[in-house]
């Protein structure tokens, strides 16, 4: 037998192993030794196995001789061995310490001293034990060392492992320069140059693989073994193919790898106001420029280890999750079923508004794919994301940086600013505004109620409606205040969709009514008595509102005056004879027109016609009420003097009236006059005639 290998160790409890050393007393002829020292500060005993290791024996030292002693610090040492081996006993104790060594009969291990004999092992030293191997055939043996002190018994096992079939394999296999993330393969033959059949597992590390890694290879036969080289970082790569089980064989495997020319056709996409509710989309290209066939994916994340970080968070996020059920074997179930789907989950690219397609494929050597990528508002925003393409060829993924604004519903106002101007207190003014859908889509609104200053005073119809794209809709208006002074508000329209609203501004003025005279004073002068006068004067409305007005004149009566025009026209009427007699006061002062409408900053000619009736002075006033607004508004002062004509007789007597005037008696009573009776003529209507006719030679007077 050419080849044979022994191990043994000792293994410590919590104390790292490092290998025993292996001393070779002669050549590996027949009835040699191998001889396996341990010295003491190497090794320390475990029940089960041993192993050798770095350590002291001060602490066991240390603890004297009273202490009790575990089978670690008894420091039993074993060995392996070929043919004959020596193993020794360390004692770390303060007083000799005695061992018996046996070992059950077999035909291939026995022990150089007698069996089961004691050996005394004085303090801190060792005691070697020699064992004898004799192997038959070429194959693994096994066998079993008994060591008992007064405290415990520790078993040692001895393995023997037979000669190995011989592989080969060449010496290196070169890949050469290869394609980032893309798979390359060479074919290796492995040959069983030995007589034995042999079972091998072949081993190497990323971005080696083999396959198959594992087989059996009969004596001579040959195989196939396929080697991959998928490399995903760009740079020289290089490891070692290990195959178990033939001790000390092992190849060397060397490649590099270099980015493909496989490209965007763009790195950005920048899409256009889009409406929201709508689409819009726009195609690019992936250009293969290289000689392999190269496969795309669209991803999410920019490395894998972002891809692997976002896995992580989400299987700790299942694994806080509360699934509300007190059953332990139902939410294990749950909670592995998405597990599994996210660690299957390859973490494609995907958004509320972007999408691309295809996801993934494959383009031939110097072709082109086409990509779609398509935008999908869902608000009024700007939005903005990242794709990356991980392409076989390249080390790192490709970013396509995607860029796009949703619109909304373009509503427009007819105008933005809405003045009033002077409005009436009290009075409703209505106008109007239109909305203006200028978009491709409906636009529902809605009118947001305002509640500051005058905003309750305002009505809007309708307040909310659906307009089609270029459609109109007009709102009406209703402004009924009621207070008095300068105002601007703001009223707003919610369009849905759009992130900012439709503002129109109205902004006025409220006047109170005001309506005053053109003059100061109306004065009708003297005036004769029963003889009509009329005087004029201008009723001005400085509102910006129309008015309904009433005029009436103070402290007159309710009898129609009598005028001496219509008496001379009544020959017959018993006033000539028995004179005017009044049941009530009269009314001597007619105002036309006394009722009616002005117009916003408008005037109305008024004529206010005194008949005087009564002897006396007048003092009057012209009252103006207004509808709505009340009574007695404004006023303007009327005034006359009764003036006896220079032919009037002297009445007799004098006629009592208001204010303690004494006035000579009314139209129609018979006056005695004083002179001479031819001066005085007869009574009666030719008096009165002449009278009339006197008075109308004298105009007014």
């Amino acid at each position: 037998i050419q080849k044979c290998m022994f191990a043994v160790s000792v293994y410590p409890k919590g104390i790292s192993s490092s290998p025993a050393r292996l001393h070779r007393q002669q050549e590996p002829l027949e009835s040699q030794d191998w001889l396996l020292i341990l010295e003491p500060h190497w090794i320390q005993v475990h029940p089960c196995e041993l192993r050798a290791c770095t350590s002291t024996a001060a602490s066991a030292l240390e603890k004297g001789s009273r202490k009790d002693v575990t089978r670690a610090q008894t420091g039993l040492l074993s060995s392996c061995f070929h043919k004959r081996q020596n193993l020794h006993f360390i004692s770390f104790l303060q007083f000799n310490r005695l061992v018996k060594i046996s070992m059950a009969r077999s035909p291939y291990f026995e022990l150089a001293c007698p069996n089961e004999a004691y050996h005394i092992i004085p303090p801190g030293t060792s005691s070697p034990v020699r064992i004898r191997f004799t192997p038959h055939k070429n194959q693994d043996y096994s066998h079993e060392l008994i060591c008992i002190t007064g405290m415990e018994r520790i078993v040692v096992p001895i393995r023997a492992i037979g000669t190995q079939a011989t592989l080969e394999i060449p010496d290196q296999l070169d890949f050469s320069k290869c394609p980032v993330k893309y798979s390359t393969q060479k074919t290796l033959m492995v040959y069983n140059d030995c007589n034995l059949e042999t079972q091998y597992h072949l081993y190497t590390e990323s971005p080696f693989s083999v396959d198959p890694d594992t087989g059996t290879l009969g004596a001579g036969d040959t195989m196939e073994v396929t080697v991959e080289f998928h490399p995903r970082k760009v740079g020289d790569h290089s490891d070692i193919l290990e195959v178990y089980r033939v001790i000390g064989e092992c190849w060397a495997l060397h490649g590099a790898q270099d980015n493909v020319d496989v490209v965007l056709s763009t790195n950005s996409l920048k899409f256009g106001k889009t409406f929201i509710t709508t689409s819009n989309y726009k195609i690019m290209l992936i250009e293969n420029r290289s000689n392999i066939t190269a496969h795309f994916q669209w991803k999410a994340f920019l490395t894998e280890e972002e891809e692997y970080k976002e896995r992580r968070r989400l299987e700790e996020n299942i694994e806080k999750k509360d699934y509300g059920e007190d059953n332990t074997a139902i939410l294990s179930h749950m909670v592995q079923e998405e597990t599994a789907k996210v660690q299957e989950d390859p973490m494609l690219f995907s958004d509320d508004v972007f999408s691309i397609e295809p996801m993934e494929g494959e383009i031939g050597p110097n072709c082109s794919a086409e990509v779609k990528v398509t935008f999908k508002p869902l608000e009024a925003l700007e939005y903005q994301c990242v794709a990356y393409c991980n392409i076989s060829g390249r080390e790192s993924r490709l970013p396509l940086h995607l860029t796009a604004q949703g619109q909304g519903p373009l509503v427009e106002l007819s105008y933005n600013t809405l003045d009033l101007g002077d409005i009436l207190v009290d009075t409703c003014h209505i106008s109007e505004v239109k909305l203006i859908n200028r978009g491709a889509i409906d636009a529902s609104f809605r009118y947001i109620p305002s509640t500051k200053n005058l905003g309750y005073c305002f009505k809007f119809v309708p307040e909310e409606g659906i307009i089609a794209p270029g459609r109109i809709q007009t709102i009406q208006i209703s402004f009924n205040a009621t207070t008095v002074g300068t105002f601007e508000e703001e009223f707003q329209f919610r369009v849905a969709g759009s992130p900012t609203p439709a503002i129109l501004t109205i902004k006025g003025c409220v006047c109170a009514a005001t309506v005053h005279f053109n003059i100061n004073e109306l004065d009708f002068g003297n005036v004769s008595f029963g003889f009509p006068c009329t005087r004029k004067c201008h009723l001005i409305n400085a509102s910006p509102g129309s008015l309904t007005f009433n005029i009436r004149i103070s402290q007159d009566g309710r009898q129609p005056a009598v005028s001496s025009f219509d008496q001379i026209h009544k020959h017959n009427d018993p006033s000539w004879r028995d004179g005017i007699h009044f049941y009530l006061e009269p009314r001597e002062f007619t105002v036309n027109p006394s009722q009616g409408t002005i117009l916003p900053h408008g005037y109305q000619d008024i004529e206010v016609t005194l008949c005087a009736n009564t002897m006396m002075t007048f003092y009057r006033r012209l009252l103006v009420d207004l509808e709505g607004y009340g009574n007695e508004v404004t006023s303007l002062t009327v005034t006359a003097r009764y003036q006896q004509l220079p032919c009037s007789p002297e009445p007799s007597g004098a006629h009592p009236v208001a204010g303690g005037v004494s006035c000579p008696p009314r139209l129609g009573q018979t006056a005695e006059f004083s002179g001479s009776p031819s001066a005085m003529g007869e009574k009666g209507v030719i008096f009165t005639e002449t009278l009339v006719v006197c008075s109308s030679s004298l105009g007014e007077h």
